[in-house]
């Protein structure tokens, strides 16, 4: 449902999706189609047919209409996304990210495993600015003047930021994983290491009961 909002449309490149100007508009209009299919004329998301038969027609459409543009790869990054199972790791993402910016960068001072210098350096060097603020993505979509998205937002009555919050959490995700690869670009396995062991720490310091290390930071 995501790819084929208007008011998203700007905004792919911040889920890792970069295609042609052409490819982008047959995607989305693909996805609204594949959106009227499942919906089937029902008026709320909720209450449409969750069968796995369903579900597996919609995903073969989805992956029928990226196969014919030649497209694949934008599967991977929704399937990933969607899995319940990633859940857990998109928000210790973003747990990293707030300790890194809060507590590293800031150099918050509470006595906890001082961590060296050249770590710090090296984080601190790392660092991007983005131009987009995420956190404008609800207000977005809720503002948007589109028909469609009108549309879309009546069937998610129940949950109105739902396709925003996914768009959230996958774009965190893939802010904090380039992140770390800039990171492992300038530290020693070492030194990794320690600042691993100093996310963990830290949060554990704060009473967070999840591991704040990604399954993909190593």
């Amino acid at each position: 449902m995501l790819l084929s909002t208007d008011w998203f449309l700007p905004f792919w490149s911040e889920i890792g999706i970069g295609v042609h100007d052409r490819t982008k508009t047959d995607i989305h209009e693909g996805c609204r189609a594949i959106v009227g299919r499942f919906m089937g004329g029902c008026k709320d998301y909720f209450h449409i047919d969750f069968t796995d038969q369903r579900k597996q027609e919609t995903l073969f459409s989805f992956v029928e209409l990226l196969g014919r543009l030649g497209a694949g790869y934008v599967r991977l990054i929704v399937e990933e996304e969607g899995y319940a199972s990633h859940k857990d790791e998109v928000s210790t993402a973003i747990m990293s990210m707030i300790l890194t910016r809060d507590s590293l960068l800031c150099g918050e001072g509470d006595g906890i495993l001082a961590l060296d210098d050249a770590i710090r350096t090296g984080v601190i060097e790392a660092v991007v600015t983005y131009d987009f603020d995420l956190d404008r993505l609800s207000k977005i979509s809720r503002e948007s003047d589109s028909a469609w998205d009108a549309y879309l937002n009546g069937l998610l009555v129940e949950a109105p930021d739902a396709l925003s919050n996914f768009a959230f959490f996958a774009a965190q995700k893939l802010r904090l994983n380039s992140l770390w690869g800039r990171i492992c670009e300038r530290l020693s396995d070492k030194e990794r290491t320690e600042l691993i062991c100093w996310y963990r720490i830290k949060a554990a310091s704060r009473g967070i009961p999840i591991d704040p290390v990604p399954s993909y930071i190593s």
